[in-house]
């Protein structure tokens, strides 16, 4: 049984450039991480424009526009001292400077981190061009100061019954909690080190936060693979990441039974291809 395959959506490199030129004159971003996060189509132009110019900046200066002219962060801090001159508001203003308040915090600012490691070369540099001392201020506004108090989180938060795998608490909606786990691998190297200090078992967090195991066994795999092509689903391993029906668990339990996605796919009975398109 073989999958039917759809035309490319962009075949050709005048494509990918036409389609960059159209998103800018529509105002739309031209920033590879939003890009690649958002639709299908856009994280499709992503990965076509790369498989003809093997970066996405030298897609986008092909089409006529700067690298830097698109990137949020060089038009809002276009220079050195304007992005001195933030760290300085922001400190004088009692804003947290450390690296993961800034990035994923309430206050975030990721324009000014992403701006701040371009020119200075990493974000501890930036803040001491600043006349700031980094150290403090990372340890200052440390939520978990020490070990212990880091111990106390994760038992309480299990108590609680509340999740402890990475992506609830980078991506949860009510109870993510980014710097307990950042923290935990500063203090143990590791977040499973960290919840093996507190005697909990890594294995027993990820199988205790996502309930039952979702494709228990590789028939189970099979199973889904096949329901979703008859339902018109795309089984690209992209579009279970990222796609408008993703799957991840999908994914990694196939990898898991399998080795590689593609064996996996074979064994639902159908034949892969690296440009394999999906069915509408």
């Amino acid at each position: 049984m073989k999958l039917k395959s759809l035309k490319p959506k962009y075949p050709t490199a005048e494509d990918v450039i036409e389609e960059i030129q159209r998103r800018q004159k529509a105002g739309l971003s031209l920033r590879s991480n939003e890009i690649q996060r958002s639709s299908r189509r856009d994280s499709t132009l992503y990965h076509t424009a790369r498989r003809y110019f093997g970066q996405w900046y030298r897609a986008v200066e092909k089409a006529g526009f700067s690298h830097h002219e698109v990137s949020p962060c060089w038009n809002t801090y276009p220079t050195q001292q304007s992005v001195l001159a933030e760290i300085r508001r922001r400190h004088g203003a009692g804003l947290p400077l450390n690296y993961s308040a800034i990035s994923l915090g309430v206050s975030r600012d990721t324009a000014l981190v992403e701006k701040g490691c371009k020119v200075f070369g990493s974000w501890k540099k930036a803040i001491e061009a600043a006349g700031l001392d980094y150290d403090s201020i990372r340890k200052s506004r440390r939520k978990y100061r020490t070990a212990k108090k880091l111990r106390n989180e994760i038992i309480r938060r299990r108590k609680a019954g509340l999740p402890l795998n990475a992506k609830a608490l980078f991506q949860g909606k009510n109870n993510r909690d980014a710097s307990l786990y950042r923290s935990g691998i500063d203090f143990f190297g590791s977040w499973k080190k960290a919840l093996k200090a507190t005697g909990i078992r890594y294995k027993d967090v990820v199988v205790r936060d996502g309930g039952k195991r979702k494709y228990p066994t590789p028939e189970a795999v099979i199973a889904e693979i096949q329901r979703r092509q008859r339902a018109g689903l795309s089984i690209r391993s992209t579009a279970l990441d990222d796609g408008p029906h993703p799957d991840v668990g999908l994914y990694k339990n196939a990898r898991r039974y399998f080795g590689l996605w593609r064996r996996a796919v074979k064994r639902a009975g159908f034949s892969y291809w690296k440009k394999m398109y999906p069915r509408r």
